[in-house]
């Protein structure tokens, strides 16, 4: 009897030759297709299932970028630019009527660096990532003056399962250009993600993911409010490869929760119960050409809770789309955001990363 709780299932043998940011967004983060420089920072057990590269992104908004190299036992990588999921998640909670009227220089760090490092033993591999960053700015003009974070990620990968915890070993941004007993100050509370996958089959498998985050902040408008976030999900995805092509389609229930506290209030901001529905595609056009795209959308099953108001799931299928072009060694990954099934310039290749395979 099997009694692995989270697991995570390794469907191809051989490493993905090309990984970056912009693939997997356009891929919808698929678990089936081949790995991505992107998920080490939450998994970075996946280092062994990426070759040795060099990977230059941009998102449209950060420059980010970094390597992975082996030795004879071992792998070894370092990322600049990587911005935090977790506070990203929680921005529109930290500045959605909470009184936390924060802009948006507090939902993004400084000069963020991540080390990797894996190693094999005992027939089992091991990945970690260490997560630094620290700044201060002495200018009155721009809030806020100080950031620092740190956090910690392992995860052990074995034949047909894999194991990854994130945890936040402590975060802080505050304003020091006024210091008051009221000045903006965010600091971070629980920040813990586990997940992982297990191969049903040679062509499906299962995931589990448990997030649990949170931030106290202080401003001249609440004092002292906190805010706790909470999401589970259970998913299966499968995938079908034919020569060149490889077309996925998965299903997850989505439960999140997040909670503001503030002058002795609770007020619940978001509460939704959810199944995201999604499918995507890559093929190979050419020996030189990738298309790729994928869309999803969400089957809501419980209510949905918009900051203090509670509203029926709106909107339309969120699509992504992205083209690759192979010179050599090199890999050029862009990716379109589709809204309102039109293609704009304010959609078109809203992020592109260049790749290169020693």
């Amino acid at each position: 009897m099997k009694k692995i709780l989270f697991a995570i299932a390794a469907l191809s043998v051989a490493t993905s030759a090309y990984a970056s940011d912009a693939r997997f967004k356009a891929l919808n983060r698929s678990r089936t297709v081949d790995h991505d420089f992107v998920e080490l920072f939450e998994q970075p057990s996946r280092i062994w299932t990426l070759k040795d590269q060099a990977l230059l992104d941009n998102d449209g908004t950060n420059n980010q970028g970094g390597f992975i190299l082996s030795s004879e036992t071992a792998k070894y990588g370092v990322y600049f630019g990587h911005q935090s999921e977790l506070l990203q998640a929680l921005s529109p909670v930290i500045t959605g009527g909470t009184g936390l009227n924060l802009n948006a220089e507090y939902t993004k760090f400084d000069n963020p660096l991540n080390v990797f490092y894996g190693r094999e033993m005992g027939g089992l591999k091991y990945g970690f990532n260490f997560y630094y960053t620290n700044s201060k700015r002495e200018t009155t003009t721009v809030t806020p003056t100080a950031k620092n974070a740190m956090g910690l990620a392992a995860g052990i990968e074995a034949e047909g399962w894999d194991v990854n915890l994130v945890l936040g070993l402590g975060a802080e941004i505050k304003d020091n250009t006024t210091p008051t007993a009221t000045s903006d100050k965010l600091t971070g509370t629980t920040n813990l993600k586990l997940q992982g996958e297990y191969a049903l089959a040679e062509d499906l498998l299962s995931y589990a993911v448990i997030t649990m985050g949170g931030l106290k902040g202080t401003t001249g408008v609440v004092t002292d409010a906190e805010i706790t976030a909470t999401a589970y999900e259970l998913g299966i995805e499968r995938i079908f490869k034919k020569e060149a092509a490889r077309f996925f389609y998965g299903a997850s229930l989505l439960m999140e929760k997040a909670d503001v506290k503030a002058t002795g209030t609770t007020t619940t901001v978001k509460d939704n119960q959810l199944v995201p529905l999604y499918f995507g595609l890559e093929a190979d056009a050419a020996s030189w050409l990738v298309f790729r795209g994928s869309i999803k959308q969400n089957v809501l099953i419980g209510t949905e809770k918009a900051k203090t108001t509670t509203d029926s799931l709106v909107g339309t299928p969120t699509m992504v789309a992205g083209v690759g072009i192979k010179l050599g060694n090199f890999m050029l990954d862009g990716v379109a955001q589709l809204a309102g099934g039109k293609i704009d310039a304010t959609s078109l290749v809203t992020q592109t990363a260049l790749t290169y395979t020693f």
